[in-house]
């Protein structure tokens, strides 16, 4: 191989660009990895609607092992399950460097508005639900008002990516609803370096519990008016870029609360906090599954396993 083609591949094979399924590059492991994760977080979907349940699924596995482009493939599975997917990716939507309970409901809430916000001006029912969730943001940040006005003036650019979602971009008009608005200028406060990002999330987490509720006021006006009941889906993909001990306070504290959420929720997660866990064990939190990285030897042995290099080679 010339020295031009190793550099273009070098070039072509970013380790943190997740490929999407029709993605060229893309090889399938499924038979080395021994199972395809795509199928699996479908069944513990139809699992949890039969018992009218809502799944919660984290994905877990060292950085590098696919599990973003392992998700591509499993919101198309769902695409085609007839499920509706609303996907993020955290550390480009919220700050890179941390996260809280309440952003992540956030972000949540700037999906569905992403989704839904503008059909919700032709239907009556989830126009009142996002109206009646903004005046709730309203009141509970009054004393910040004149700050959040401020982000709201200026504008705010936040990405809602990965897969094939659409983007929140170029300010304030691609915000639907009033709501999205509100919790897009929280974000950019949230981002800033001052004693007020730190004073809007404590003051929207005195309020966790509500603040389900209200997420749930959404979601229930949704599913009942826009999209069949039970098949709503959040994947919240990066979710373990962060430090292991955010992803804790954020994510695993708070698990009875994400298990109050009307609606499925998968996310990803550092292997670490599976084995060697903060606080709370991941997975007697969430419903988790492992997605492994590739085995380079035989069982029981230190002999190397050909199918994997032929393989290797050919994703080379």
């Amino acid at each position: 191989m010339s020295d031009a083609a190793i550099i273009r591949a070098i070039a072509d094979c970013n380790p943190n660009e997740a490929l999407q399924p029709d993605d060229r590059r893309f090889v399938n492991f499924d038979d080395l990895r021994g199972f395809a994760l795509r199928k699996r977080v479908v069944k513990l979907l139809q699992s949890a609607e039969t018992v009218q349940q809502f799944a919660k699924v984290t994905v877990v596995g060292h950085r590098g092992s696919g599990k973003s482009t392992e998700l591509n493939r499993a919101q198309q599975e769902l695409t085609a399950q007839g499920y509706v997917t609303l996907w993020a990716s955290v550390n480009e939507n919220l700050d890179p460097r941390d996260i809280s309970f309440s952003d992540v409901m956030r972000l949540l809430v700037l999906l569905l508005d992403d989704r839904f916000g503008e059909q919700s001006n032709q239907c009556p029912p989830v126009r009142e639900a996002f109206d009646v969730v903004a005046q709730w943001f309203r009141e509970v940040t009054k004393e910040f008002e004149e700050r959040i006005n401020s982000a709201r003036q200026f504008g705010m650019r936040g990405r809602a990516g990965g897969g094939a979602s659409a983007e929140l971009s170029g300010g304030l008009a691609k915000f639907k609803t009033d709501l999205g608005e509100i919790s897009a200028a929280l974000s950019v406060v949230r981002q800033s370096d001052n004693t007020e990002s730190t004073r809007v999330r404590e003051k929207l987490e005195s309020y966790n519990s509500t603040l389900v509720e209200n997420v749930n006021i959404l979601l229930r006006a949704v599913r009942q008016n826009l999209c069949g009941d039970d098949k709503l889906v959040f994947i919240l993909d990066n979710v373990d870029k962060y430090e292991p001990s955010i992803v804790n306070q954020a994510f695993l504290m708070h698990a009875d609360l994400f298990h109050q959420l009307d609606a499925h929720l998968i996310f990803t997660l550092q292997s670490s906090l599976l084995y060697t866990p903060v606080d709370s064990a991941a997975d007697q939190s969430f419903k988790t599954e492992t997605l492994p990285m590739l085995p380079v030897f035989l069982s029981r042995s230190r002999e190397v396993n050909p199918r994997l290099l032929d393989r290797v080679r050919e994703a080379v």
